[in-house]
């Protein structure tokens, strides 16, 4: 009887120290997964800083609205003028667009 109760307590002494190892475990992959959350949140926020003090560093463009479109109807030609003159304002002045994209307003 002795030898049963001494097999008994060895048995759940093992399964206690398992069960320790196992939460151990268990908390140093929580520990971990917080960390990786709160360097990818991190990233994120320093992004978000770097994409809104680009938005809103330096003098606030002119905006040019069309209100004659008979006038700016001037064909294939002044169209692909037009586009050009935005494709190389966007080449180089890319800092004054949203980095949000061209739909996006706050």
């Amino acid at each position: 009887m002795a030898t049963q109760n001494r097999l008994m307590l060895e048995m759940l002494l093992e399964n206690q120290a398992q069960w320790i190892a196992e939460q151990r475990l268990e908390r140093e992959r929580m520990d971990a997964e917080h960390e990786q959350m709160a360097t990818e949140r991190d990233q994120w926020a320093a992004e978000h800083a770097e994409c809104t003090k680009r938005i809103t560093v330096g003098p606030r463009p002119n905006i040019y609205k069309i209100f004659d479109f008979v006038r700016f109807c001037g064909g294939a030609k002044a169209l692909n003028r037009f586009l050009d003159a935005l494709r190389s304002n966007f080449n180089s002045h890319g800092h004054l667009f949203p980095c949000s994209g061209p739909d996006h307003f706050e």
